[in-house]
């Protein structure tokens, strides 16, 4: 298995470290353009629409991976039920955005060039069709098609943040532009897809169209729909953090912790691409080999991933500062101590990247639902806490916090699930 996951790993990290180098110049020309004040304002508004957008739609590549794997003879029933879940996902979320655009231009008084300027990021929810693709591609193993879709979308960003800041554009105009470039990155993926399909001649299933399809759709939206509720609880801790602290911090403490959440997630997008690669191949794993084999798996790859975040954690204590200040301005130094913390929460949750498909694979969903959701409000009331007297550092210290709940209660259930199967097997040789 691990051989696989090289080979895969290989290509896609050649391509998150060109993302990465991307990311980082284009916040540093949207920083030093923008500033503490409005660099938090522009955080608001992409994390409320990613909230939307996360709480709307059923992020269904999981699902379909899971789905194509027991049922491979069925793919394009499979692949029909993820895409009308995107569509439905999309329209809802492009409805509940455009209703809330206008309630807060008309409740909280904002100029309707503010609101105009916020339809490009209504758009990019009504296309948000790329979850159906990136679950075929990772289920087929085509995640060369997965990289250069994201070196395409990094240099898009890029070319995007040039720009505005060379003209010196206008807060406006970065929604309008930022919010475009939004619209257009879940297209290129979309269009492979079909391409892909077409090619192999694969047809898409109408999930509807008749009794046993329909009873299949409902399966496949009960899982979509646990993973979606699951998939929003973890990802969605950055946001809610930044709304409490726009409520009791003030425009600057979120401004930097905006910054520093930028910079950290950076981190993130290089391990997710491997977490993803990883996924499919636990799941193989799990369903055709024995538990003894099982435990070594899960043993060296939390053995490799501890290390590997150990090292993550070391290189942003000693250069969180050196780092906010080359890549946002000396404007965000204040923003080192928060970038500490963010860096060492991201490193320890993605350590744990093995744990949610090998508990997904043999015990489901609902251990992780509990755990996730309690974890969640615990950060909510960690950030309503620390945040309003330690500002940023406070909301960084809310998400450790998280990420440590978070690792002690994955290992714990993956530990108890690893024990169940080690009994199973003894009752059944015996």
């Amino acid at each position: 298995m691990l051989g696989n996951v090289a080979k895969a790993s290989a290509f896609v990290g050649s391509a998150t470290a060109f993302t990465l180098l991307c990311s980082w110049v284009a916040f540093g020309f949207n920083a030093r353009a923008l500033g503490i004040d409005d660099l938090g304002q522009l955080a608001l508004v992409q994390a409320a629409v990613s909230f939307v957008g996360g709480l709307t739609t059923f992020d269904n590549w999981q699902p379909i991976v899971r789905f194509g794997i027991r049922s491979s003879h069925r793919l394009g029933l499979v692949l029909g039920c993820g895409l009308a879940l995107d569509v439905l996902a999309s329209v809802l979320a492009a409805f509940i955005a455009g209703v809330s655009i206008l309630c807060l231009s008309i409740s909280l008084g904002f100029d309707w060039i503010f609101g105009w300027a916020l339809v490009p990021y209504w758009l990019s929810l009504l296309t948000g069709l790329s979850g159906t693709p990136k679950g075929y591609f990772r289920l087929t193993g085509r995640f060369d098609l997965l990289a250069y879709s994201q070196v395409f979308n990094s240099v898009l960003q890029l070319g995007a943040a040039m720009l505005l800041w060379y003209y010196q554009a206008s807060f406006e105009m970065y929604l309008v532009v930022l919010g475009s470039t939004n619209f257009l990155a879940s297209l290129p993926v979309f269009l492979a897809m079909l391409i892909v399909l077409r090619q192999k001649s694969v047809r898409i299933a109408n999930p509807l169209r008749e009794h046993s399809t329909r009873r299949f759709l409902r399966i496949f939206i009960g899982v979509a729909a646990g993973n979606s509720v699951l998939s929003t609880l973890t990802t969605s801790r950055y946001q809610l953090v930044l709304f409490v602290m726009s409520g009791v911090s003030g425009t600057t403490a979120v401004g930097l912790f905006a910054a520093a959440s930028r910079c950290a997630g950076v981190l993130a997008r290089c391990i997710v691409p491997v977490s993803q690669v990883f996924f499919p191949e636990i799941l193989h794993f799990v369903r055709r080999e024995g538990s003894a084999e099982v435990r070594q798996m899960m043993g060296r790859i939390t053995l490799l991933a501890g290390g590997c975040a150990l090292i993550v954690i070391v290189a942003g204590v000693l250069g969180s500062r050196s780092l906010m200040v080359l890549v946002a301005g000396p404007e965000f130094v204040d923003a080192a101590s928060a970038l500490t913390l963010l860096v060492a929460a991201e490193a320890l949750m993605w350590s744990g990247f093995h744990f949610n498909p090998f508990i997904l694979g043999t015990v489901g969903q609902v251990p992780l639902l509990k755990a996730n959701l309690t974890i969640t409000v615990a950060t909510v009331i960690a950030a309503l806490i620390l945040s309003h007297t330690l500002g940023q550092v406070g909301g960084g210290l809310a998400v450790l916090f998280g990420s440590i709940c978070s690792y002690i209660s994955l290992t714990l259930i993956a530990r108890g699930q690893i024990v169940r199967l080690t009994a199973t097997y003894k009752e059944k040789a015996d």
